[in-house]
């Protein structure tokens, strides 16, 4: 998972980072608590998915996705699984970015979730866009997450495909928790240099 991650770090900024650089971004204060925690085991695969179901008697069907078939790798969860979810949620991620930047950076494999700690967006000029890099950061990290917390209920409750949550649905809650985390955001920061919090909100 270090590797990948310092693979797609580097295609991302082209700075290739060590070890130490990626575990230090996975406790960035962009970063909510829950989602540190989820990173943390995510980079030493330790998540109860995949091949660990292999090692439990009477539980070596919950390896493959029940929709899919493949290896519920944290890759497949996140990036590509054809249970409602990831799908709708990086869309809406992807429209909520494309509408004050140019272009998405696509996120080609687990690495580019792992790895958005190190997220470095620069002007023509050279100049770091701090304000960018914290709205990357927030907006991967949150999402990556909502979808983790998607599979995690669905798995938990084990309802039949017919009651697993629909796009409208899905869509309603990750923009509520969106709104929720931006607005939080804005309140530090406002805080921070003595100013009124912002009462802007996604539409």
């Amino acid at each position: 998972m270090l590797v990948i991650t310092r693979h797609a770090v580097q295609d991302t900024t082209s700075n290739y980072p060590d070890d130490s650089a990626v575990w230090k971004s996975t406790r960035h204060r962009d970063f909510s608590k829950t989602y540190r925690s989820f990173i943390w085991k995510s980079l030493h695969s330790t998540h109860k998915i995949g091949t660990y179901w292999l090692q439990i008697p009477e539980f070596e069907q919950r390896e493959r996705c029940a929709k899919c078939k493949a290896t519920k790798y944290l890759e497949h969860i996140i990036l590509q699984c054809n249970i409602p979810g990831q799908e709708i949620v990086w869309r809406n991620a992807k429209q909520l970015w494309l509408k004050k930047h140019e272009s998405w950076p696509e996120l080609q494999n687990i690495g580019h979730v792992t790895g958005c700690g190190l997220a470095e967006f620069k002007s023509q000029e050279g100049k770091t866009l701090k304000d960018v890099n914290r709205m990357y950061r927030i907006l991967i990290s949150e999402s990556a997450h909502f979808i983790w917390k998607l599979r995690c209920k669905r798995v938990s409750e084990d309802k039949p495909e017919g009651e697993w949550p629909q796009e409208a649905e899905i869509h309603n809650r990750w923009l509520a928790t969106m709104n929720a985390r931006l607005t939080l955001d804005r309140t530090i920061t406002n805080n921070k240099y003595g100013k009124e919090p912002s009462d802007k909100k996604l539409s």
